[in-house]
């Protein structure tokens, strides 16, 4: 086809699939990927869309939202998506679209739900080292919850929580 449909997640009582797709004139051109979902019938309707590129989308345990990360400028070809990816929300119909990270400088990477479809994991560079935060949906509040290995950070984190990612990082 002419698109590039990408990034599939299944809606959680499996009657909708979200997914990717840069439905641009010149795809090749223009790198503008926007999410979209197309129910059992066939039917695709368009999640978002906005001038910048979202990646990853994900359907909440509740079946509410689509978590996605995007950046916020024109992206405008293939070699320009060196801006920070954000976590964001979206209602299930697409109306209520929240950028949920907006105050860090990082770019976010995986967003997976918490089971109680009130919070966000994802992953971000932080100081050298790749941690998880957890961001929630309602107040867009972020804190680190594993990975943070410095004594600032470490006082904020459970014991558990403590360490890196990377493998060459130390484990608090």
């Amino acid at each position: 086809g002419l698109t590039y449909d990408h990034a599939l997640s299944f809606s959680p009582r499996g009657d909708e699939i979200a997914f990717v797709s840069n439905h641009e004139l010149d795809p090749d051109a223009v790198n503008n990927s926007d999410v979209f979902g197309v129910d059992l019938r066939g039917q695709v309707r368009q999640i978002t869309n906005t001038k910048g590129c979202e990646y990853e989308p994900t359907w909440s345990p509740d079946g509410k939202w689509i978590a996605y990360l995007a950046t916020r400028r024109d992206v405008t070809t293939i070699d320009s998506v060196a801006e920070d990816t954000h976590v964001w929300v979206s209602s299930a119909g697409g109306d209520d679209r929240r950028d949920l990270t907006s105050s860090q400088d990082r770019r976010a990477r995986n967003p997976r739900w918490r089971p109680d479809s009130r919070a966000l994991y994802f992953s971000a560079g932080d100081r050298g080292q790749t941690l998880i935060f957890e961001v929630d949906v309602e107040r867009g509040k972020v804190r680190p919850v594993f990975g943070a290995t410095d004594q600032k950070r470490t006082s904020e984190v459970n014991s558990e929580f403590r360490g890196s990612l990377d493998s060459t990082s130390p484990v608090a």
